[in-house]
């Protein structure tokens, strides 16, 4: 229709609100005006595989963007909207040919005429432009028996206009239904109407088309009626979430930011769209960072997050969430763990299918791992032993020094020590070490530490053993240290430490040639060192009358006995001494006098 011939027999200017939405591919909607035929769904798997999902283009007919031009804008089907044209659609007239389409902007004053009272966007179509029209859109359809559904809204002009929805082959669309509606006079907003049902693609049918014919309109000007908008011809609705973590590899206390984007990539509006996640232990959340397409919103009970996303959502549902639309969540959590660790980032994203609402699902976001770095404490052990050698039945210990070489104070230390078989009365100790037997581990011990072993504190855990009576010489017993923490150490190489201690079965020759220089109250003894030329001895052990009185470390040869009686003789005796703990097995001995 002329736009000229529009204006004379318009109805009286109004003012109204532009609404929300600009650009949007189709509404949200709750509850339909109409009653809609059941919706039926072939397949719930394909909705997000290619060749299952399936949706048209430009379904609110958004594009080209009017802009500010008043009134009605007529445009070429399948154009490109840089240059004016309207992509997707195409228009022709009852002779077949083709025809421009009438764009209508809501938010002008000409005839007063809103588009949707949602956020279907700025701009609908008439199907009565110049004359009565068909407005029509091929979509490619792979999959025989899959159930596409589709929606749109109506009204009419002047009063009840009608018109034909066809949905089938481009060649010969059959008549799916009838749609009557009026204009709603006393409220122009409330004139919308909206109708769905449902599409079983047939066999054979590569492409399908979806159109719509104009047939009768109120006060009979074929140039003037059929009010069109928000159109929906698709598979079920395809949620696709991707997420991201501001800093994948966090220390302890420091804070991290995750960040989802759900979308609605499917052929129709998913309904009830929600976000949570369960937060795991070693993350604590940050009160009031949670933020729906950045503004303050959810909520956060004990640690799970919530978010209701979509138009109409409550705090406590979600919304609705129309094709080619997406809601972001972020928010922020203080990593409290204190050890390394991987936690894993896979939260749920809950929807239905808005025409089909026994529709559910729910599902998982490729997973983001958090890869947390506790403090750290560099510790290292260290070892030493008492005696490099041990006679039979003797004790001998080992001492383990734990350091932390820092950065951090470490925590939880404990000291596993793992003893060989044959020592006897093992007994491991050490200062603020409380030290317990391993379970199902023979010779094993875990010495734990109480409290934290700060940075440059070396603590010491001792482990005293006695070597077998029937020990031979050259046998070894290793005794090794292991230190670990709840706290990450940067390096273990230098975690574990050991220390051999060698039997020594083979006492050493005795001393020779016993001498006495008696004094009044002492007798000095001198002797030689053992025959045969032995090497190992480490000192002289000295006896006066069978009982033990002294020792005098080699290679002294002598040995001085005081607080002697006057007057008095006494038996002597001298034995050699290894740094293992042999005596020899013979002694040299005599009886002095004192003076």
């Amino acid at each position: 229709m002329r736009v000229s011939r529009k204006a004379s027999l318009a109805i009286a200017a109004a003012t109204f609100f532009v609404l929300a939405g600009t650009g949007v591919a189709s509404a949200l909607w709750s509850t339909p005006a109409s009653v809609s035929s059941t919706v039926r769904v072939a397949d719930l798997t394909d909705n997000c595989t290619t060749g299952g999902q399936i949706l048209i283009e430009n379904a609110s007919f958004e594009e080209p963007d009017t802009g500010s031009r008043a009134g009605v804008t007529q445009v070429r089907g399948t154009g490109n909207p840089a240059s004016g044209g309207m992509p997707g659609w195409q228009s022709k007239n009852r002779a077949n040919v083709v025809t421009d389409i009438e764009i209508w902007r809501n938010g002008t004053t000409y005839n007063g005429l809103p588009a949707v009272a949602t956020t279907a966007g700025k701009q609908f179509v008439e199907l009565n432009a110049n004359e009565p029209g068909t407005l029509f859109q091929n979509v490619k359809t792979e999959q025989a028996g899959q159930t596409l559904q589709w929606s749109l809204l109506h009204r009419g002009r002047l009063g009840k206009d009608s018109m034909q929805l066809m949905i089938g082959s481009p060649t010969s669309p059959v008549v799916q239904r009838t749609i009557t509606t009026d204009n709603g006079v006393a409220d122009k907003s409330s004139g919308w109407v909206r109708y769905s049902g449902t599409y079983v693609v047939p066999a054979n049918q590569p492409t399908t088309q979806l159109s719509f014919a104009a047939l009768t309109v109120a006060g009979g000007d074929d140039t003037m009626g059929n009010f069109l908008d928000d159109v929906t011809f698709g598979s079920s609705p395809c949620m696709r979430a991707t997420s991201t973590v501001s800093n994948a590899s966090p220390a302890n206390a420091q804070t991290v930011t995750y960040s989802t984007t759900v979308a609605n990539t499917g052929g129709s509006p998913a309904a009830g769209v929600s976000f949570s996640w369960d937060i795991p232990s070693g993350l604590t959340y940050v009160a009031n960072s949670l933020r729906i397409n950045g503004v303050v919103g959810g909520t956060v009970n004990g640690a799970s997050v919530f978010a209701p996303l979509g138009a109409g959502a409550t705090a406590t549902a979600g919304g609705s969430l129309a094709t080619g639309i997406s809601a972001s969540v972020t928010f922020d959590v203080v990593v409290t763990a204190q050890q390394s660790t991987t936690l894993a980032y896979t939260p749920r994203i809950s929807h239905s299918n808005m025409l089909a609402p026994g529709w559910v699902r729910t599902g998982m976001p490729a997973n983001v791992p958090l890869v947390v770095s506790a403090p750290r404490a560099d510790l290292g052990v260290t070892a030493t032993v008492s005696a490099q050698t041990v006679a039979r039945s003797r004790a001998v210990m080992w001492s383990f020094g734990v350091t932390n070489a820092g950065p951090s104070a470490s925590s939880g230390v404990v000291v596993r020590i793992s003893v060989p078989s044959g020592l006897t009365a093992v007994t491991p100790a050490g200062p603020s070490a409380a030290c317990t037997t391993v379970s199902g581990v023979a010779g094993t011990y875990d010495c734990s530490l109480s409290g934290a072993l700060a940075v440059n504190a070396t603590a010491v855990v001792t482990l005293t053993a006695t070597a077998p009576a029937n020990a031979l010489t050259g046998d070894r017993y290793t005794v090794t240290a292991v230190a670990r923490s709840s706290t990450t150490d940067p390096s273990s190489s230098n975690n574990t430490a050991s220390a051999t201690v060698v039997a020594d079965a083979t006492p050493p020759n005795p001393p020779t040639n016993l001498t006495a220089s008696p004094g009044r109250t002492s007798i000095t003894l001198g002797w030689r060192a053992p025959q045969y030329g032995s090497t190992d001895v480490a000192a002289y052990v000295v006896y006066r009358n069978g009982t033990y009185v002294g020792m005098t470390a080699a290679p002294s040869l002598s040995y001085t006995d005081s607080g002697l009686a006057g007057n008095t003789a006494y038996d002597y005796q001298v034995f050699s001494y290894d740094a293992a703990g042999n005596l020899s097995s013979t002694s040299i001995g005599g009886r002095a006098q004192t003076n």
